[in-house]
């Protein structure tokens, strides 16, 4: 290999590294702006999450409308959001709240199960019952023993 070859060789070496290093700081770059629109959008999430944690028990105030509107978006955004946050929709969200709050209840008070399962917002025991035993493969008796 002759010196001018070499010579070459280093400085495609060189380029090739710059190139690298900016592709490296672009990425850098649109990995911090993509942080700033996540919070962003996580901000424009919690007027629906802090609306959901007060009202798990009605079921009528968790409507998809009402909580998009309680964030000035529309449902498709909101529903875009609750899959980009929590890989879920609002719907599944709200069922695992209700789930956690009621395993909270069952281990921690007294309640029967018919009033834990009113104070989570099901319309039914049976329904409770059901969605509980699918998301804790047991039933609320069960959980709670």
């Amino acid at each position: 290999e002759t010196i001018n070859s070499k010579g070459l060789s280093q400085l495609y070496a060189l380029l090739l590294v710059q190139q690298l290093i900016l592709e490296m700081s672009r990425i850098e770059c649109e990995f911090k702006n993509n942080i700033v629109t996540r919070r962003r959008s996580f901000d424009k999430m919690l007027p629906a999450l802090t609306h959901i944690s007060e009202n798990l028990n009605n079921s009528k105030a968790l409507t998809l409308d009402i909580l998009a509107g309680k964030c000035f978006i529309s449902t498709a955004t909101l529903r875009r959001y609750f899959y980009e946050f929590t890989d879920m929709s609002p719907q599944q969200f709200i069922a695992n709240a209700r789930i956690s709050r009621a395993q909270y209840l069952l281990s921690n008070t007294n309640k029967s199960i018919t009033e834990i399962s009113d104070a989570v917002g099901f319309e039914s025991i049976s329904c409770f019952t059901r969605t509980f035993k699918k998301h804790c493969s047991m039933s609320p008796s069960e959980y709670r023993k």
